[in-house]
C-alpha cells in the first residue's frame, strides 16, 4: 500500500494521496472525523467506527467516513481492517453486508473483519 501519511481530522483524503490502489475508481475519497455529508460531528456515528456511502442514490456515494485517524492506515501504510470494510461497502452498491460484501472483503485479505463485525464467514 502507501507510504507514511499523517491523517488528521475533519478533512477529506483520496485514495492516490493515502497511496490505496483504486484501479474501479470507487473510491471518490475518505473523511476522517466526521461524516463527509454533514461534517457532524461523532455523534452521527455511535458505536460505529466508520461508513460507507453505497447507496446508488446518495450523492455522497463513493465516500468512506471513518472516525478516528488511526483507523485509516496502519503504522506501516496499510489500509486498516475499518478501512478495509467500508471499501468493500464501496465496491458493493446498495447492499450491506451480504454475500458478495464477504467475498470482497475476503479477497482484500480482511476476512476476520467478517468475524469481527459477527457475520457468520462464508
Amino acid at each position: 500500500m502507501g507510504g507514511l501519511v499523517r491523517i488528521e481530522v475533519d478533512r477529506p483524503y483520496y485514495a492516490d494521496e493515502l497511496g490505496i490502489d483504486d484501479p474501479d475508481s470507487v473510491i471518490r475519497g475518505i473523511y476522517v472525523g466526521a461524516c463527509v455529508e454533514t461534517r457532524n460531528t461523532r455523534i452521527i456515528f455511535e458505536k460505529e467506527w466508520g461508513h460507507a456511502h453505497n447507496q446508488s442514490t446518495d450523492i455522497w456515494r463513493g465516500w468512506a467516513c471513518i472516525i478516528r485517524p488511526q483507523d485509516v492506515l496502519t503504522p506501516k501504510g496499510d489500509i486498516t481492517p475499518i478501512l478495509a470494510h467500508e471499501i468493500a461497502h464501496l465496491l458493493c452498491p446498495d447492499a450491506g453486508h451480504d454475500r458478495k460484501w464477504k467475498r470482497i472483503i475476503t479477497k482484500m485479505g480482511h476476512g476476520a473483519e467478517i468475524e469481527r463485525c459477527g457475520f457468520r464467514p462464508l
